[in-house]
Protein backbone atom coordinates (compact mmCIF):
# COMPACT_ATOMS: atom_id res chain seq x y z
CA UNK A 1 0.00 0.00 0.00
CA UNK A 2 1.43 3.84 -1.19
CA UNK A 3 0.77 6.59 0.85
CA UNK A 4 1.15 9.83 -0.27
CA UNK A 5 1.09 12.58 2.45
CA UNK A 6 1.15 16.01 2.30
CA UNK A 7 1.82 18.51 5.92
CA UNK A 8 1.05 22.45 5.14
CA UNK A 9 0.28 23.16 8.85
CA UNK A 10 3.27 26.04 9.06
CA UNK A 11 6.03 27.59 7.26
CA UNK A 12 7.68 24.48 5.66
CA UNK A 13 5.99 22.62 3.17
CA UNK A 14 6.05 18.67 2.69
CA UNK A 15 5.59 15.93 0.21
CA UNK A 16 6.48 12.39 1.44
CA UNK A 17 5.53 9.40 -0.34
CA UNK A 18 5.35 5.58 1.81
CA UNK A 19 4.55 2.04 1.86
CA UNK A 20 5.05 -0.91 4.15
CA UNK A 21 8.84 -1.43 3.90
CA UNK A 22 9.36 2.53 4.79
CA UNK A 23 9.65 6.07 3.01
CA UNK A 24 10.36 5.98 -0.24
CA UNK A 25 10.27 9.59 -0.84
CA UNK A 26 10.39 12.84 1.12
CA UNK A 27 10.38 16.47 0.28
CA UNK A 28 10.31 19.43 3.27
CA UNK A 29 10.70 22.68 2.06
CA UNK A 30 12.04 25.20 4.19
CA UNK A 31 12.93 28.30 1.97
CA UNK A 32 9.21 29.87 2.98
CA UNK A 33 7.99 29.75 -0.31
CA UNK A 34 4.15 30.52 -0.71
CA UNK A 35 2.74 27.09 -0.26
CA UNK A 36 -0.17 28.15 -3.16
CA UNK A 37 2.10 28.49 -5.36
CA UNK A 38 4.72 25.73 -4.68
CA UNK A 39 2.54 22.62 -4.02
CA UNK A 40 1.44 21.41 -7.22
CA UNK A 41 4.75 21.53 -9.16
CA UNK A 42 6.21 20.08 -6.22
CA UNK A 43 3.75 17.99 -5.94
CA UNK A 44 4.37 16.59 -10.21
CA UNK A 45 8.16 16.43 -9.40
CA UNK A 46 7.94 14.06 -5.93
CA UNK A 47 5.72 11.65 -8.32
CA UNK A 48 8.09 11.88 -11.34
CA UNK A 49 11.54 11.21 -9.35
CA UNK A 50 9.69 8.34 -7.42
CA UNK A 51 8.30 6.93 -10.86
CA UNK A 52 4.68 7.01 -10.00
CA UNK A 53 1.37 8.55 -11.12
CA UNK A 54 -1.38 8.77 -8.80
CA UNK A 55 -2.62 5.43 -10.38
CA UNK A 56 0.19 3.70 -8.23
CA UNK A 57 -1.23 5.76 -5.01
CA UNK A 58 -3.57 3.80 -2.59
CA UNK A 59 -4.07 6.73 -0.25
CA UNK A 60 -3.45 10.55 0.67
CA UNK A 61 -2.80 11.31 4.41
CA UNK A 62 -2.97 14.93 5.18
CA UNK A 63 -1.63 16.99 8.27
CA UNK A 64 -4.83 18.86 9.18
CA UNK A 65 -3.90 21.04 12.34
CA UNK A 66 -3.92 23.47 14.80
CA UNK A 67 -1.69 25.13 12.48
CA UNK A 68 -1.30 28.01 9.66
CA UNK A 69 -4.96 28.73 8.63
CA UNK A 70 -4.18 29.80 5.34
CA UNK A 71 -1.19 26.46 5.04
CA UNK A 72 -3.86 24.11 6.15
CA UNK A 73 -6.97 25.09 4.02
CA UNK A 74 -4.19 24.36 1.04
CA UNK A 75 -3.36 20.73 1.77
CA UNK A 76 -6.35 20.05 2.93
CA UNK A 77 -8.12 20.82 -0.17
CA UNK A 78 -5.51 19.63 -2.52
CA UNK A 79 -6.30 16.18 -1.04
CA UNK A 80 -9.65 16.30 -0.88
CA UNK A 81 -9.41 16.97 -4.87
CA UNK A 82 -7.24 14.13 -5.50
CA UNK A 83 -9.34 12.09 -3.23
CA UNK A 84 -12.60 13.12 -5.62
CA UNK A 85 -10.31 12.33 -8.77
CA UNK A 86 -8.98 9.37 -7.50
CA UNK A 87 -11.72 7.97 -5.64
CA UNK A 88 -8.92 6.62 -2.86
CA UNK A 89 -9.53 7.17 0.22
CA UNK A 90 -7.85 9.74 2.79
CA UNK A 91 -6.78 9.91 6.47
CA UNK A 92 -6.05 13.03 8.46
CA UNK A 93 -3.37 13.70 11.17
CA UNK A 94 -3.47 16.16 14.01
CA UNK A 95 -0.23 18.27 13.71
CA UNK A 96 0.46 17.56 17.28
CA UNK A 97 0.78 14.21 16.86
CA UNK A 98 3.24 14.57 14.42
CA UNK A 99 5.84 16.57 16.24
CA UNK A 100 5.06 14.52 19.02
CA UNK A 101 6.52 11.75 17.26
CA UNK A 102 9.92 12.80 16.37
CA UNK A 103 10.41 12.12 20.44
CA UNK A 104 8.74 8.95 20.44
CA UNK A 105 11.65 7.15 21.77
CA UNK A 106 11.36 9.85 25.15
CA UNK A 107 11.29 8.29 28.53
CA UNK A 108 9.71 11.41 29.67
CA UNK A 109 6.38 13.28 29.48
CA UNK A 110 6.42 15.17 25.69
CA UNK A 111 4.89 18.70 25.47
CA UNK A 112 4.44 19.66 22.16
CA UNK A 113 4.36 23.52 21.83
CA UNK A 114 3.15 25.70 18.66
CA UNK A 115 3.09 29.66 18.38
CA UNK A 116 -0.53 30.14 18.08
CA UNK A 117 0.79 34.21 18.67
CA UNK A 118 -1.36 36.28 21.01
CA UNK A 119 0.72 35.25 23.92
CA UNK A 120 -0.75 31.42 23.03
CA UNK A 121 0.49 28.29 21.80
CA UNK A 122 -1.22 24.99 20.80
CA UNK A 123 -0.14 22.32 22.80
CA UNK A 124 -0.91 18.51 23.86
CA UNK A 125 0.85 16.66 26.12
CA UNK A 126 1.95 12.41 25.32
CA UNK A 127 3.42 9.65 26.52
CA UNK A 128 5.34 6.96 24.81
CA UNK A 129 3.92 3.37 24.49
CA UNK A 130 6.44 1.16 22.54
CA UNK A 131 5.85 2.37 18.79
CA UNK A 132 2.99 4.55 19.86
CA UNK A 133 2.07 7.81 21.39
CA UNK A 134 -0.83 8.02 24.16
CA UNK A 135 -2.16 11.43 24.24
CA UNK A 136 -2.31 12.45 27.86
CA UNK A 137 -4.50 15.58 27.41
CA UNK A 138 -6.58 17.54 24.98
CA UNK A 139 -5.63 19.65 22.10
CA UNK A 140 -5.01 22.86 23.46
CA UNK A 141 -5.18 26.67 22.74
CA UNK A 142 -3.45 27.99 25.95
CA UNK A 143 -0.68 30.36 27.51
CA UNK A 144 2.36 28.93 27.86
CA UNK A 145 1.66 29.66 32.26
CA UNK A 146 -1.59 27.52 32.07
CA UNK A 147 0.48 24.61 30.36
CA UNK A 148 3.18 24.85 32.60
CA UNK A 149 0.96 23.78 35.78
CA UNK A 150 -0.09 20.60 34.17
CA UNK A 151 2.74 19.49 33.92
CA UNK A 152 3.85 17.31 36.73
CA UNK A 153 7.33 15.41 36.34
CA UNK A 154 10.22 15.14 33.99
CA UNK A 155 9.20 16.40 30.35
CA UNK A 156 10.58 16.73 26.77
CA UNK A 157 9.41 20.04 25.38
CA UNK A 158 9.15 20.35 21.25
CA UNK A 159 7.92 22.73 19.14
CA UNK A 160 8.70 25.92 16.98
CA UNK A 161 6.64 27.85 20.47
CA UNK A 162 10.16 27.36 21.87
CA UNK A 163 11.58 29.75 19.91
CA UNK A 164 9.50 32.22 21.38
CA UNK A 165 8.91 30.95 25.20
CA UNK A 166 12.02 29.08 25.75
CA UNK A 167 13.33 31.40 28.36
CA UNK A 168 10.11 31.76 30.01
CA UNK A 169 10.01 27.81 30.71
CA UNK A 170 13.34 27.73 31.99
CA UNK A 171 12.51 30.51 34.33
CA UNK A 172 9.39 28.89 35.71
CA UNK A 173 11.32 25.42 36.07
CA UNK A 174 14.17 27.13 37.53
CA UNK A 175 11.64 28.96 40.06
CA UNK A 176 9.32 25.69 40.92
CA UNK A 177 12.83 23.55 41.56
CA UNK A 178 11.79 21.46 38.61
CA UNK A 179 15.02 22.26 36.25
CA UNK A 180 16.45 18.75 36.20
CA UNK A 181 13.38 17.41 34.81
CA UNK A 182 12.98 19.82 32.00
CA UNK A 183 14.30 19.00 28.31
CA UNK A 184 14.43 20.62 24.93
CA UNK A 185 14.69 18.31 21.92
CA UNK A 186 17.13 19.92 19.23
CA UNK A 187 15.37 22.45 16.99
CA UNK A 188 15.33 19.72 13.61
CA UNK A 189 13.03 17.78 16.25
CA UNK A 190 10.27 21.11 16.69
CA UNK A 191 8.54 20.70 13.06
CA UNK A 192 5.92 18.26 11.94
CA UNK A 193 7.61 15.99 8.95
CA UNK A 194 5.74 15.05 6.26
CA UNK A 195 7.64 11.34 6.51
CA UNK A 196 5.53 11.00 9.80
CA UNK A 197 2.06 12.02 8.19
CA UNK A 198 2.71 9.21 5.76
CA UNK A 199 3.89 6.61 8.73
CA UNK A 200 0.77 7.75 11.11
CA UNK A 201 -1.79 7.65 7.94
CA UNK A 202 -0.40 4.36 6.75
CA UNK A 203 -1.09 3.05 10.60
CA UNK A 204 -4.85 4.89 10.00
CA UNK A 205 -5.45 2.97 7.00
CA UNK A 206 -4.66 -0.35 7.82
CA UNK A 207 -7.37 0.30 11.13
CA UNK A 208 -9.74 1.46 8.72
CA UNK A 209 -9.33 5.28 10.03
CA UNK A 210 -10.78 6.99 6.87
CA UNK A 211 -11.99 9.90 6.54
CA UNK A 212 -15.10 11.53 4.39
CA UNK A 213 -13.55 13.86 1.60
CA UNK A 214 -17.12 15.61 2.21
CA UNK A 215 -16.95 16.29 5.20
CA UNK A 216 -12.96 17.21 5.96
CA UNK A 217 -11.93 20.58 7.36
CA UNK A 218 -8.96 21.61 8.57
CA UNK A 219 -8.89 21.06 12.90
CA UNK A 220 -8.81 24.56 14.23
CA UNK A 221 -8.84 25.35 17.84
CA UNK A 222 -10.54 29.11 19.11
CA UNK A 223 -9.93 30.74 22.45
CA UNK A 224 -12.48 29.83 24.73
CA UNK A 225 -14.63 33.14 25.46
Amino acid sequence: MKIFAIDTSGKAMGIAIADENGIIIEHNDTSGAKHSAALASTIKNILDKAGLGFNDIDGFSVSIGPGSFTGLRIGVTMVKGFAFATKKPVTAVPTLDTIAYNCIASPRLICTIVDASRNLVYACLYESRGQGLERKSDYLLISVSELLKRIQGPVMFLGDGLSVYREHIIKYFKDTSMGAGMEFAPEPMWYPKASTVAIMGLERFKDGKFEDPDKLVPFYIYPTI
